[in-house]
């Protein structure tokens, strides 16, 4: 015969449910900034002056993926052939 278990329901008083609702909505959250983050894909940085803002991030400590993210989505808001002045400050700008 099985031993007999504990069914038992727990008793939370009102700030302990609070405070799950409030780890419930925060969980939902992180999740949310995970998935958006992991479906980003950075475009490929294939001209001259993206490359060296990919270098001159790095250059400040930027580790490459941040980096390349930064760029790409710099490119994106900053439309086609930006100079590399404007391209580095948008890139800086995103990438802190």
């Amino acid at each position: 015969m099985a031993p007999a278990r504990n069914t038992r329901p727990l008793s939370l008083d009102e700030k302990e449910r609070d405070m799950i609702r409030e780890l419930r909505g925060r969980l939902a959250t992180l999740a949310a900034e995970v998935l958006s983050v992991l479906s980003l894909t950075p475009e490929p940085i294939d001209g001259i002056v993206e490359q060296d803002v990919l270098v001159a991030l790095m250059n400040l400590g930027c580790n490459r993926p941040h980096a390349e993210l930064a760029v790409g989505r710099a490119k994106a808001a900053l439309g086609a052939s930006p100079d590399f002045e404007a391209l580095f400050r948008k890139a800086l700008e995103l990438v802190n």
